[in-house]
């Protein structure tokens, strides 16, 4: 059984578009109606997207810009999912 759970999930690796690097940065949430900023952890990252870890699950906004100082990215982003303190998101 765990064998072939983990076959599903090395074939849905290989199906990605674009590769995921691992990360451990922290960063932050900034929506664009001025809300208060959110603190993140960015988990890892490829061209087009991220997965985040949040301190606490939370309703996100649709649109956003991510700041991650030590990986210099400053992006305009599109919330894809979320899953507890989980959240996918796409860069515009």
């Amino acid at each position: 059984m765990l064998l072939a759970i983990k076959e599903v999930i090395e074939e849905a690796i290989h199906r990605r578009r674009f590769p995921r690097r691992k990360s451990n940065t922290k960063g932050t949430i900034q929506p664009h109606d001025s809300g208060n900023d959110i603190r993140c952890i960015l988990e890892d990252v490829s061209i087009s997207g991220a997965r985040l870890r949040l301190d606490v699950a939370v309703t996100l906004p649709p649109f956003f810009v991510l700041v991650v100082p030590a990986e210099r990215i400053e992006r305009n982003c599109m919330l894809a999912w979320t899953k507890g303190e989980r959240a996918g998101i796409r860069f515009r």
